[in-house]
């Protein structure tokens, strides 16, 4: 009887402490600015101008090409280029976008943007991300609903969780309603079709030693794959892409090669674009895996013609 007792006091103390929670979350991120709230992040307009990219997302119409991935995407496919190739294009990268947020990205957009071909760009490493970053990315710049609780189930970390709870409370009492985010943020410039043009004076492409062997996250590779499933049942053929990067850092992250990378190479839809567009480490990258626009130009427009030259690329609109 006692027991049956104390297991009744116990589920009803859950109960308040769940119910609780969210509450304590909430009162915190608003009577403390958020800087001083370790639990709890909201970038709205934050790095990658994805709040911008989402808006302009909504009534965009169809595409010929559809790009998902991480920073190289948003940072590395420019629709401008395309367009002069006579495609038309729409850019749907994130920071550090892993295969959980590309999957909720996907099922997003598929419908409004009806791509003839997707361009998914593929970074050994990300299917070893928490998820973390690019979580806290949609949450605070797309709107809050069952598809971000399925990611952040899936992510299971604290901090995306909390997040989510400080940015659902946001959207219902209209505090972002009003929310701009300036085209300019120097030295970014955010370019109609989702893509950020960076202009950096300086540039880092010194390479640390890092390792990215080992298998990817389960969850991340579950999603990598039904992702996947998602466009063939769509009907739209993906070309999956290793974008440029340094050559020392392309030899580091490759001097042992995960199963991940292992799996890709063996993709008839696989293009590794690395030593194909005649980068120049000092002269066509800021940092080690990012391009400057002039590298940009000349990776794209290789891409194109390899993927001409595949009879990968649709027949434009």
């Amino acid at each position: 009887m006692e027991m049956r007792r104390f297991l009744q006091q116990f589920a009803l103390f859950a109960l308040a402490c769940g119910l609780l929670y969210p509450l304590v979350v909430v009162a915190f991120s608003i009577i403390l600015p958020l800087p001083y709230v370790k639990n709890v992040k909201h970038p709205l307009g934050g790095n990658g101008h994805m709040f911008t990219r989402l808006l302009e997302l909504k009534g965009h119409g169809p595409v010929d090409v559809l790009f998902l991935g991480s920073s190289h995407t948003y940072r590395g496919f420019d629709p401008r280029i395309w367009e002069q190739r006579g495609y038309s294009s729409f850019n749907l990268g994130s920071s550090s976008q892993s295969p959980v947020q590309t999957e909720l990205l996907a099922k997003e957009c598929l419908d409004e943007l009806q791509p003839k071909l997707v361009v998914y760009e593929v970074y050994g490493v990300l299917g070893n991300l928490d998820g973390v970053e690019s979580a806290l990315d949609l949450i605070a710049n797309r709107k809050v609903d069952l598809a971000s609780l399925k990611m952040v189930l899936r992510v299971r970390n604290m901090l995306a969780f909390n997040s989510m709870i400080h940015g659902a409370t946001r959207q219902l009492l209209g505090v972002d309603r009003n929310f701009n985010e300036l085209p300019s943020i120097p030295p970014d410039l955010y370019i109609p079709g989702g893509y950020v043009e960076h202009e950096e004076t300086a540039a880092d492409t010194s390479t640390t030693p890092r390792t990215t062997g080992g298998g990817p996250k389960s969850f991340q590779w579950t999603a990598f794959q039904r992702t996947l499933a998602l466009l063939k049942e769509h009907s739209v053929p993906v070309v999956l892409v290793e974008a440029p990067t340094t050559r020392n850092f392309h030899r580091e992250l490759h001097a042992t090669p995960s199963e991940v990378d292992q799996w890709l190479r063996a993709q008839p839809n696989f293009l590794d674009m690395n030593g194909v567009a005649g980068l120049a480490d000092s002269t066509h990258f800021y940092d080690r895996h990012h391009l400057r626009q002039q590298g940009v130009a000349l990776f794209n427009n290789a891409l194109i013609d390899s993927l001409a030259s595949r009879n990968m690329l649709p027949s434009p609109r």
